[in-house]
């Protein structure tokens, strides 16, 4: 999937492209061919946002607006209109039960209609008690597109994610991200972590281990740049194999073993025995570019065993797998979901098929299929066992293609996996409608 931008010639503004309907603010002539699949893969970069199971039950559901799964009800309501609209955000259940919302983009811009994407370095805190938004924070710099990892003192590892591009870049530089924070919950201050990482990465993913530290894995890096010469702002990139450990008793991160493939937009599931299953992503940054030929990273896996610092390569998926999610189930299984080809990103290309990982035989088989395609979706694991899937669908995805005047609500599919039948099943979900501005000329 390539990550340069979406912009209209000879027209140097830019958006945060959470839907075509944005983009085709700046540019409404240009709604069909290669520009639509330019638009796709910005947006699926943001996918539905996130999803936090809550201490009471329910799942948070965030995408620009916010909603929560009952189970008990077995519905998803929508909830107050959060105080800040954001894309890129992350989402963080904390020890005291609220939810730390950091970073992210949009602000305003997402429905004002005004020029650029703004970067935030604000962070509100959620109370699920009584659908309020608190400020808390701010960051020490803008950021969004990174990394948000409970400690286990309590405490939020933020990585990676940048200030977007200006121009043509859709998306932060990896050239130019700023150095990790931690947040404490105890005075609502955000503080450097102490060090810097080993590489300056986007995308990677962030697993707590037993041991208290942080596996970073992944990710898309830059090049370093030529002796003597100043770094490139406009650089892209390719993803990476380098993995690293954050210890938060040093604020130190040191480098552990490498990955058997570069990996981006892959999923990162931390097993019961310690091990950390590594599941799809690709090397290939340019998914519209309609080459026939599938990268390998997109149906392999691999398992980090932090008692060597090794990663080894274990099973294949039944099907190429790039922007799929994962969830732990209460066997130590790990269910698989949706994802799409890592040479196409249309509705039709997102995948209905899911399939379990058996960390015993280091097999993967397959499950019930979903009722809708998903990718770039999220999957949470209730306390029930079952496993809420939710977002980003080839109906969401044809609707951000057909243009109008409202933005297609990105969590309207929603479903439910039942790993005693291994059968999904779709959930009701109460209608959102987020009005834009009307096209320029």
């Amino acid at each position: 999937m390539s990550q340069r931008a979406v912009g209209c010639p000879g027209d140097r503004r830019t958006r945060v492209d959470v839907a075509s309907h944005v983009l085709l603010e700046v540019c409404p002539m240009r709604r069909s061919g290669l520009l639509a699949l330019m638009v796709i893969a910005s947006l699926v970069v943001a996918g539905c946002g996130t999803a936090t199971l809550l201490p009471d039950g329910r799942v948070l559901l965030r995408s620009i607006l916010a909603k929560a799964y009952d189970p008990a009800a077995g519905r998803v309501s929508n909830l107050a209109m959060p105080t800040t609209l954001r894309v890129y955000e992350s989402a963080t259940l904390l020890d005291n039960g609220l939810v730390l919302i950091a970073g992210g983009a949009g602000g305003d811009s997402l429905t004002s209609g005004s020029s650029g994407g703004e970067t935030l370095s604000s962070a509100d805190l959620y109370d699920p008690s009584t659908d309020t938004y608190a400020p808390t924070g701010p960051m020490a710099q803008p950021r969004a597109l990174h990394t948000a990892t409970r400690l286990a003192d309590g405490r939020v590892l933020i990585v990676g994610g940048g200030v977007t591009g200006s121009g043509s870049s859709a998306t932060p530089s990896v050239e130019t991200l700023p150095p990790p924070e931690i947040y404490d919950p105890a005075t609502g201050t955000f503080a450097p972590a102490g060090g810097n990482t080993t590489i300056a990465r986007l995308f990677s993913t962030a697993t707590l281990l037993p041991d208290g530290k942080v596996l970073i894995a992944g990710g898309m890096t830059a090049p370093a740049p030529a002796e003597g010469a100043s770094p490139d702002p406009d650089a892209t990139g390719s993803p990476t194999t380098v993995a690293e450990l954050f210890d938060p008793a040093t604020g130190t991160f040191t480098a552990t073993g490498s990955m058997t493939m570069p990996r981006i937009w892959h999923t990162a599931t931390a097993l019961p025995d310690g091990r950390v299953l590594f599941v799809g992503g690709t090397v290939d940054m340019d998914m519209t570019g309609g080459s026939s030929t599938l990268d390998p990273t997109t149906q392999s896996a691999e398992i980090y065993d932090p008692a060597s610092g090794t990663f080894t390569a274990v099973g294949t998926t039944g099907i190429p797998r790039v922007g799929h999610a994962a969830a732990l189930l209460g066997d130590g299984r790990v269910l698989i979901t949706g994802g799409t080809e890592n040479d196409s990103a249309t509705p039709e290309s997102f995948a209905k098929s899911a399939e379990i990982f058996d960390p015993g035989a280091g097999t993967f088989s397959a499950t019930g299929d979903m009722v809708a395609g998903h990718a770039f979706h999220t999957a949470t694991t209730m306390s029930d066992g079952r496993v809420l899937i939710a977002g980003f669908d080839e109906a969401a995805l044809g609707g951000m293609m057909g243009g109008g005047q409202t933005m297609p609500d990105l969590l309207s599919s929603v479903e439910v996996y039942d790993p005693g039948t291994g059968a999904f099943a779709a959930v009701e979900v109460e209608p959102a409608v987020i009005p834009l501005p009307s096209p320029a000329g």
